[in-house]
């Protein structure tokens, strides 16, 4: 079988374009849009029904106010995240092509949401209710996934024992950054940070970290 780098993860079927959704899908698919370029602290009510060309009160109805409609997309996008790690665990190959698959699961979802931690932070995990505790679910299957896939390198010999938890938190947020932070890899390596060879380079640098390989990665010059 090819390396498990060079095969997909399972993408969720394609989303339906703003202008084409209704209701509360429109809604939701607005403030995706939205928090593309803004982080979730500069976007309004009546920004968010302008992009789905709705009246703000339709916002009301459907999630009362601003910061549950926030929730709610905070709470689809850890789905979407969801969805592409469960699909990492069943497939066949070396660790660290796994664990790259884990990261390019993360760097895709961060790519088209780069203020996705934000929003968790900010208006789901702050609150004690059903959607925090649907995003807990998800994140934790996903560091359950991390845990086996670490027992088993650990057995192979392939890495030191890690608390998956810890290597999941640390994993989003070297990933999340990448895109949140782009002006100060721009400015640091001064060139286009989301080149394909450069986010492979970063890649391979976050799996030489977790492998214990950061000595090596790090003779090897970025481009």
């Amino acid at each position: 079988m090819a390396g498990a780098t060079k095969r997909k993860i399972r993408r969720a079927p394609g989303r339906p374009d703003v202008n084409r959704a209704v209701g509360r899908e429109a809604l939701l698919l607005a403030a995706r849009q939205a928090l593309k370029t803004k982080p979730p602290g500069e976007i309004t009510l009546h920004e968010v029904a302008s992009i789905a060309g709705v009246d703000p009160a339709l916002i009301r109805y459907y999630f009362g106010q601003l910061s549950d409609l926030l929730a709610a997309v905070a709470v689809e996008i850890s789905r979407d995240l969801r969805e592409r790690m469960a699909s990492v665990k069943g497939v066949q190959g070396s660790v660290r092509e796994r664990l790259k698959l884990r990261v390019g699961a993360f760097l895709d979802v961060f790519h088209d949401n780069p203020h996705y931690h934000q929003i968790v932070v900010g208006y789901m995990y702050a609150r004690d209710d059903a959607n925090a505790k649907s995003a807990l679910k998800l994140l934790l299957q996903s560091v359950d996934d991390l845990d086996e896939l670490i027992k088993e390198a650990v057995k192979a010999g392939e890495m030191e024992p890690l608390d998956a938890r810890l290597l999941h938190v640390a994993t989003a947020a070297l990933c999340e950054f990448f895109f949140s932070a782009k002006p100060v890899f721009s400015a640091i390596f001064g060139l286009n940070v989301e080149s394909p060879a450069f986010r492979e380079q970063y890649s391979d640098f976050i799996i030489d970290l977790i492998l214990g390989n950061a000595r090596r990665s790090g003779s090897r010059a970025f481009r």
